[in-house]
């Protein structure tokens, strides 16, 4: 299944790659946005998912929910980032994650404009490109960036202290980015305050995998299916985070 995965993020790198034209449109508010490229990707994925796993469910940002009910699902968020895809062309990616009865199996960071393909499979580990790799290497709060949207700073109130005992503050402003951030140790905290279930899916596969902490921003657990926010963080720096949460 793994290789399946793989070969169908290469493809969606390759769809989005083509798209020189695209019609943008707004959702749920002026800066709410989606393309005809998000649309299209999703479709298909769905098309191959479902060619391989016709009996398998699958949700998906644009398209909700395909398929009866089922122990096996898929969850896409095809652009994630929608905005810096339009408005940068770069800084975007694509999150496709299977969890059975609920629990997660694998989990796909495409890393579009760099054409990376990152895959987290529980009990098999950390593949880049079809190619095993390590986690990140251990990092204190004291030596981490912090994703972090700045716009959030009014409603965290470990904020403060999060800034002054880290090393520095950045955000790239696509769950999936900085999500790989965490993952590939350049940075030590990601501290996403809105999403959806195709935004959690596979950040949380990624840290099952890799021992990476993650909780809510009042420090419950995480649960990908109900979670409206989201701390992913390198394990050594989690026991700190928690502190501050908890001040």
């Amino acid at each position: 299944m793994r290789n399946n995965l793989e070969n169908w993020c290469r493809q969606a790198i390759d769809l989005v790659n083509e798209q020189t034209e695209f019609s943008v449109y707004t959702k749920s508010s002026e800066d709410d946005l989606v393309t005809s490229v998000d649309r299209n990707l999703e479709l298909m994925l769905h098309g191959l998912i479902l060619e391989h796993n016709p009996t398998h469910q699958i949700v998906g940002e644009e398209h909700g929910l395909v398929g009866e009910e089922s122990d096996h699902l898929w969850i896409i968020d095809p652009i994630d980032g929608t905005t810096n895809f339009v408005k940068q062309g770069k800084d975007f990616g694509t999150l496709i994650a299977y969890y059975y009865q609920r629990q997660p199996v694998l989990g796909a960071l495409v890393d579009i404009c760099n054409q990376d393909v990152y895959i987290a499979e529980i009990n098999q580990g950390l593949f880049k490109n079809g190619v095993k790799i390590a986690g990140p290497n251990p990092l204190s709060l004291a030596a981490s960036l912090v994703s972090f949207d700045p716009a959030f700073t009014p409603h965290f109130k470990p904020f403060k202290q999060l800034r002054d005992r880290s090393f520095k503050m950045r955000y790239i402003g696509a769950c999936s980015l900085d999500s790989l951030g965490v993952v590939t140790g350049d940075f030590g905290v990601f501290v996403s305050h809105q999403g959806y279930v195709w935004d959690y899916a596979v950040p949380y596969v990624f840290a099952k995998v890799l021992g990476l902490g993650i909780c809510r921003l009042n420090g419950d657990e995480f649960d990908p299916f109900t979670a409206s926010d989201m701390i992913l963080c390198n394990a050594e720096a989690y026991p700190e985070v928690r502190e501050l949460i908890y001040e």
